[in-house]
């Protein structure tokens, strides 16, 4: 990883997570499962040019930005969503941020896998966590789980 985007987006992540009361290591963990703190060909593409719609979406060609948001999930936020505004870091984490927060109520925050569920759900989505913790459909997010963890450990090192 090269260092300059090691801590690039940093104190867009504290911030954002200050303003949604979410752990900003959570933010950057995210976005390094997401984008690789956008070095990702398509999110670099979006950064430098956020009007390059076609160059900079996701492979599945469904989010943009830092923290690969969808426009479904952003619509629920903001009406008005378009994949220049998700391409543009301060408004994706942002939307990223809350996002999770609402996520969170969805689960016990006494729960020792709290943070696991919502992490999880934030790739899939509430039910679809449900419905891989019940067995209804395959499991997705244990991989983005996994990942996170060590994206996670990662930051918590460099920080500590």
């Amino acid at each position: 990883m090269v260092m300059a985007n090691w801590t690039k987006w940093d104190g867009l992540f504290k911030f954002c997570g200050s303003q949604h009361g979410i752990d900003w290591k959570v933010l950057k963990a995210i976005a390094m499962n997401e984008s690789s703190l956008g070095t990702n060909k398509a999110v670099a593409i979006g950064l430098a040019d956020p009007k390059n719609v076609m160059g900079s979406v996701s492979q599945d060609g469904k989010s943009w930005g830092l923290t690969q948001m969808t426009i479904k999930t952003a619509k629920d936020y903001d009406m008005l969503v378009t994949p220049e505004k998700l391409n543009m870091p301060s408004y994706c984490v942002d939307l990223t941020a809350r996002h999770l927060s609402r996520i969170m109520k969805a689960f016990n925050s006494t729960d020792l896998r709290f943070t696991e569920y919502y992490v999880r759900a934030y790739n899939c989505g509430v039910q679809g966590l449900r419905n891989e913790l019940q067995g209804k459909s395959l499991d997705r997010s244990s991989e983005y789980w996994r990942r996170f963890q060590q994206h996670l450990l990662l930051v918590n090192t460099y920080f500590s």
